[in-house]
């Protein structure tokens, strides 16, 4: 986090790049048909490791929340680190307005109201569906964010590894069993302190 990345041991590092809201322009190429201009705001992720998910981690929860018309977002991750490597939680929560960073804080505090678990699943994953947390700015420790989420609906969960080849999905599940679930949130957050005021977002 602040530097972009994880390091795990001398060799190996896990790099988060983080692309809030952007002006996107371009044209989408078909082979039998005219070419399609798109322009408009998107948001991206990217992320590159020297090792597989399971071999660093044991979860990762992610969130993102638009505010399309005042150009507001709110981004949090949570990666709870095990496989190969000593168990820990890290995390970082992003507010942006238009060009400007609101807040930016790790090791936030998580408070979890509501879970679900996958009774279907053998390793019955648990997921939270009503929480809150709690961080202050790593640059500025008198502003504070305070943020709630509760599921509306799951929209999907799946198996991130189904559409792989029989041999590689067998090779992977001797170390692991992977399942990704998706949510509809509800979702609030306040930054609070400093010099600028109070920020909010809230939405769906």
């Amino acid at each position: 986090p602040p530097q972009g990345g994880l390091r795990f041991g001398a060799s190996h590092r896990t790099e988060y790049n983080l692309f809030p809201l952007s002006s996107v322009k371009g044209v989408v190429r078909f082979k039998d048909r005219p070419d399609v201009e798109l322009s408009g705001l998107g948001w991206g992720t990217h992320t590159w490791s020297h090792l597989g998910p399971h071999e660093q981690s044991t979860s990762a929860t992610q969130f993102r929340g638009l505010d399309l018309p005042n150009q507001k977002t709110l981004y949090m991750r949570e990666i709870q680190v095990g496989g190969d490597y000593a168990p820990q939680s890290l995390s970082y929560v992003v507010m942006t307005s238009g060009a400007q960073l609101l807040f930016q804080g790790f090791g936030f505090k998580k408070t979890v109201k509501k879970s679900f678990t996958d009774k279907k699943h053998p390793n019955r994953y648990k997921v939270a569906e009503d929480f809150s947390i709690t961080a202050r700015d790593i640059k500025h420790p008198d502003v504070t964010l305070e943020a709630t989420f509760s599921a509306k609906k799951r929209t999907h969960h799946r198996n991130p590894i189904s559409s792989y080849s029989w041999i590689l999905r067998k090779l992977i599940e001797q170390a692991s069993k992977p399942m990704e679930y998706a949510y509809q949130m509800n979702f609030k957050a306040q930054v609070s302190g400093g010099s600028n005021g109070a920020a909010v977002i809230e939405g769906t």
